[in-house]
């Protein structure tokens, strides 16, 4: 905000008070027919009481969300954190906030949407997973959430390893051409991190389902500090500049996945096929993203960026699902609860695989 030429950072603040006038709007709405709804004949639900009044409701439901909301801290704090310690080791500002810009534009924002989208894929199956654990079915559970992980390794590494290899057209297609070489260092670098935050966060939601809500945030704490620890060495002890953000991320969610699948994996007694689960969808992925790669190279000068991408993206996709398919690398049972099983059992039943 020191720039005065530097504009995006007042689209941001205009951003932020959008979204800060529309939750005030929904607040009020709310506070309003809390007054004004009748109070005769209340329903009777789950959890509430006839006689709780509106505020009461609302008090209980604000600390049922404080978890929530210690969670939301602790997922956005490295972003301040890396900020101050950037600032801190960074002598020209023009050149800090343009940088910080980049990252936080030409990767963390796309990469976060993208994650984001992955994660959704995942909730459903991990509650079941754990609701079949809890009703004495641990046998089923154990499963759903063994196909689970299987499912982590399947989109996680095709979305990791498509990133690495489109790092050029989407650091083209985000930041432009002026910026583009430094997002696609950072879109290569941090690649990893869509696969490792996929599978920190299936982790994180099995123990948060299991009512072990103190030890995720404990976690979290603990990946902050590891976070901030991993980038002061970064930025104090070589010549990383931004990229030290993206370094530090790997190594933080590379423990902490370490950590939580050993936590995970004990407790429930999972036991993985890693050749099947693990191996087989990486190599897949792989060799996807080699032809998708060749693509690049090829269709890039003709057909633009843009276009290049989406048709490579259903080409790898295809041709991942395809050939883990043709390998039989799904059983019976994870085509009645794995993430996309609509689209499993199109592409079997229109190639005979099934």
């Amino acid at each position: 905000l020191k720039q005065e030429v530097f504009t995006p950072m007042y689209q941001g603040v205009g951003l932020a008070l959008g979204f800060l006038l529309s939750e005030m709007v929904i607040f009020v709405v709310l506070l309003v027919f809390g007054f004004l709804c009748p109070k005769k004949d209340p329903v009777e639900t789950q959890g509430w009481k006839k006689k709780d009044g509106f505020f009461t409701c609302l008090r209980s439901l604000f600390f049922q969300r404080l978890w929530r909301a210690l969670e939301g801290v602790l997922l956005l704090l490295p972003l301040l954190t890396g900020y101050q310690l950037f600032q801190k080791y960074t002598q020209q500002l023009e050149s800090l906030s343009t940088q910080y810009g980049i990252c936080l534009v030409g990767f963390f924002l796309p990469c976060g949407c993208l994650l984001l989208l992955l994660c959704l894929l995942f909730i459903p199956l991990s509650g079941n997973g754990v609701n079949f654990y809890r009703r004495e079915e641990k046998k089923y559970g154990r499963s759903m959430l063994e196909g689970g992980l299987h499912g982590v390794f399947v989109f996680g590494s095709f979305y990791a390893i498509f990133t690495l290899a489109f790092a050029g057209p989407l650091g083209e297609v985000l930041c432009g051409k002026e910026e583009a070489a430094l997002a696609k260092k950072m879109l290569e670098i941090g690649s990893g991190m869509l696969f490792l935050g996929l599978l920190l966060f299936y982790l994180l939601r099995i123990l948060w389902l299991l009512a072990n809500e103190i030890l995720v945030l404990g976690m979290g704490l603990f990946a902050n500090v590891l976070y901030a620890c991993f980038l002061g060495l970064f930025l104090r002890n070589g010549d990383a500049g931004i990229l030290a953000f993206l370094y530090g991320g790997i190594l933080t969610l590379g423990i902490c996945c370490m950590l939580l699948y050993f936590l995970v994996t004990k407790s429930l007694r999972i036991q993985l096929d890693y050749l099947q689960s693990m191996i087989l969808p990486v190599v897949v992925s792989l060799l996807a993203g080699l032809v998708g790669l060749f693509m690049n190279k090829l269709l890039v000068p003709h057909l633009g960026n843009l276009v290049t991408i989406a048709l490579s993206f259903l080409v790898c996709g295809f041709l991942q699902l395809y050939g883990l398919l043709l390998l039989r690398n799904f059983s019976k049972q994870e085509f009645d609860y794995f993430p996309g099983k609509k689209l499993l059992r199109f592409l079997g039943e229109m190639s005979n695989l099934l």
